[in-house]
């Protein structure tokens, strides 16, 4: 495995096996307002840590990891972004930086977890259920709503 590389098969997405994943996602007036509120302070937290993650020098844990880069940490920016925007009702993820110099978000609800691995050019990582288990991966430039939707189905 190189610096920010990751090796996962890709997943084929097809609408028609995610439409029987996903869950409805609308919400009734007042409660999207209070959706928003604890989505915007997810958001704030989160944008916050990733930021922290920025001063990390390599070897930042004295076993010889790997700092994340100014665009890992740009692109879980935009993934915490596109998160509060698009799915507020998802939970806020653990994120913590990996030795290999990515972004780790993780998830688990007592629907389902999922990981998902951010490095400079690519994603991987997992979505599941008791009893099903969907890998993730790809370029991280085309992580799509489509993929996140699945995520928000899973945990939610």
């Amino acid at each position: 495995m190189n610096r920010n590389g990751l090796i996962y098969q890709p997943l084929q997405l097809q609408s028609a096996y995610y439409s029987t994943v996903l869950p409805s996602l609308f919400v009734g007036d007042v409660a999207t307002i209070n959706i928003a509120a604890v989505s915007s302070s997810m958001r704030n937290e989160s944008l916050k840590r990733i930021e922290g993650f920025q001063s990390l020098r390599d070897n930042w844990d004295g076993y010889g990891a790997y700092a994340p880069s100014g665009a890992v940490c740009n692109h879980a920016t935009l993934l915490i972004n596109q998160l509060a925007l698009d799915f507020p009702d998802v939970p806020s993820p653990d994120i913590s930086p990996s030795s290999n110099g990515t972004v780790i978000f993780s998830w688990e609800t007592g629907l389902g977890e999922a990981v998902l691995e951010i490095g400079e050019a690519n994603f991987g990582g997992y979505i599941g259920k008791p009893g099903s288990f969907a890998p993730l991966s790809g370029n991280v430039n085309s992580l799509s709503k489509q993929e996140l939707s699945v995520i928000a189905g899973y945990l939610g």
